[in-house]
Protein backbone atom coordinates (compact mmCIF):
# COMPACT_ATOMS: atom_id res chain seq x y z
CA UNK A 1 0.00 0.00 0.00
CA UNK A 2 1.29 3.70 -1.02
CA UNK A 3 0.50 6.63 1.17
CA UNK A 4 0.00 9.42 -1.20
CA UNK A 5 -0.66 12.79 -0.75
CA UNK A 6 -1.71 14.87 -3.67
CA UNK A 7 -1.59 18.68 -4.21
CA UNK A 8 -2.53 20.13 -7.55
CA UNK A 9 -4.85 22.81 -9.02
CA UNK A 10 -8.35 22.74 -9.84
CA UNK A 11 -8.50 21.78 -13.35
CA UNK A 12 -4.59 20.66 -13.72
CA UNK A 13 -3.41 16.84 -14.92
CA UNK A 14 -1.46 14.99 -12.40
CA UNK A 15 -0.17 11.15 -12.06
CA UNK A 16 1.30 9.18 -9.30
CA UNK A 17 2.39 5.24 -9.24
CA UNK A 18 3.11 2.87 -6.83
CA UNK A 19 3.90 -1.12 -6.15
CA UNK A 20 1.34 -3.19 -4.32
CA UNK A 21 3.16 -5.09 -1.62
CA UNK A 22 2.24 -8.12 0.66
CA UNK A 23 2.40 -7.63 4.53
CA UNK A 24 5.89 -8.90 3.90
CA UNK A 25 6.61 -6.62 0.82
CA UNK A 26 6.86 -8.32 -1.58
CA UNK A 27 5.10 -7.21 -4.85
CA UNK A 28 1.88 -9.00 -5.13
CA UNK A 29 1.15 -9.67 -9.14
CA UNK A 30 -2.12 -7.74 -10.58
CA UNK A 31 -2.96 -10.13 -13.09
CA UNK A 32 -6.04 -11.48 -11.76
CA UNK A 33 -7.34 -8.31 -9.73
CA UNK A 34 -9.23 -5.31 -10.40
CA UNK A 35 -8.28 -1.70 -9.71
CA UNK A 36 -10.76 0.90 -8.85
CA UNK A 37 -9.95 4.46 -7.13
CA UNK A 38 -11.83 7.23 -5.84
CA UNK A 39 -11.56 10.49 -3.89
CA UNK A 40 -14.33 12.31 -2.10
CA UNK A 41 -15.26 13.76 1.48
CA UNK A 42 -13.65 12.58 4.48
CA UNK A 43 -16.34 9.89 4.96
CA UNK A 44 -16.94 9.39 1.86
CA UNK A 45 -20.52 10.00 1.99
CA UNK A 46 -20.08 11.64 -1.37
CA UNK A 47 -17.65 10.62 -4.32
CA UNK A 48 -16.17 13.58 -6.23
CA UNK A 49 -14.31 11.73 -8.59
CA UNK A 50 -14.15 7.70 -9.22
CA UNK A 51 -12.06 5.53 -11.81
CA UNK A 52 -11.13 2.22 -12.92
CA UNK A 53 -8.64 0.56 -15.34
CA UNK A 54 -8.47 1.87 -18.44
CA UNK A 55 -10.57 5.01 -17.55
CA UNK A 56 -7.55 6.86 -14.89
CA UNK A 57 -5.62 3.21 -13.69
CA UNK A 58 -3.30 1.69 -15.87
CA UNK A 59 -1.62 -1.67 -14.32
CA UNK A 60 2.20 -0.39 -15.67
CA UNK A 61 3.36 -3.83 -14.79
CA UNK A 62 1.41 -6.81 -13.51
CA UNK A 63 3.41 -9.35 -12.56
CA UNK A 64 5.42 -6.65 -10.60
CA UNK A 65 2.27 -4.97 -8.71
CA UNK A 66 2.87 -1.69 -10.52
CA UNK A 67 0.14 0.51 -11.02
CA UNK A 68 -0.61 4.37 -11.95
CA UNK A 69 -3.70 6.39 -11.24
CA UNK A 70 -3.72 9.54 -14.15
CA UNK A 71 -6.05 12.22 -12.89
CA UNK A 72 -7.06 14.44 -15.96
CA UNK A 73 -7.94 18.15 -16.28
CA UNK A 74 -11.78 16.66 -16.93
CA UNK A 75 -11.37 14.91 -13.62
CA UNK A 76 -10.91 18.07 -11.43
CA UNK A 77 -12.25 20.90 -13.26
CA UNK A 78 -15.72 21.00 -12.14
CA UNK A 79 -14.89 20.61 -8.38
CA UNK A 80 -14.68 22.73 -5.58
CA UNK A 81 -11.57 23.71 -4.37
CA UNK A 82 -10.30 22.25 -0.86
CA UNK A 83 -9.59 19.22 0.98
CA UNK A 84 -10.66 15.37 -0.09
CA UNK A 85 -9.60 11.84 0.55
CA UNK A 86 -8.65 9.23 -1.74
CA UNK A 87 -8.37 5.34 -1.81
CA UNK A 88 -7.52 2.89 -4.39
CA UNK A 89 -8.54 -1.09 -3.87
CA UNK A 90 -7.51 -4.24 -5.99
CA UNK A 91 -10.33 -6.73 -5.88
CA UNK A 92 -9.71 -10.23 -6.76
CA UNK A 93 -13.52 -10.80 -6.98
CA UNK A 94 -15.90 -10.70 -3.79
CA UNK A 95 -12.86 -13.14 -1.49
CA UNK A 96 -10.45 -10.01 -1.72
CA UNK A 97 -10.07 -6.39 -1.12
CA UNK A 98 -6.45 -5.15 -1.05
CA UNK A 99 -6.33 -1.08 -0.21
CA UNK A 100 -3.15 -0.22 -2.78
CA UNK A 101 -3.07 3.64 -1.63
CA UNK A 102 -4.72 6.11 0.41
CA UNK A 103 -3.87 10.01 1.21
CA UNK A 104 -5.12 13.22 0.97
CA UNK A 105 -6.26 15.22 -2.50
CA UNK A 106 -5.87 18.74 -2.10
CA UNK A 107 -7.42 20.90 -4.61
CA UNK A 108 -6.14 24.78 -4.88
CA UNK A 109 -7.54 27.48 -6.59
CA UNK A 110 -8.70 26.88 -10.43
CA UNK A 111 -6.25 26.73 -13.74
CA UNK A 112 -7.24 28.96 -16.71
Amino acid sequence: MTTRNVEIFVGQSTSFEGVLRDQDGKRIDLTSYTLTWKAGDKDFQRTAISLTEGDGITIVNASRGRWRIDLRRGDTDELTRGLYVHEGFASQGSDENLLFTFGKLTLRGIVK
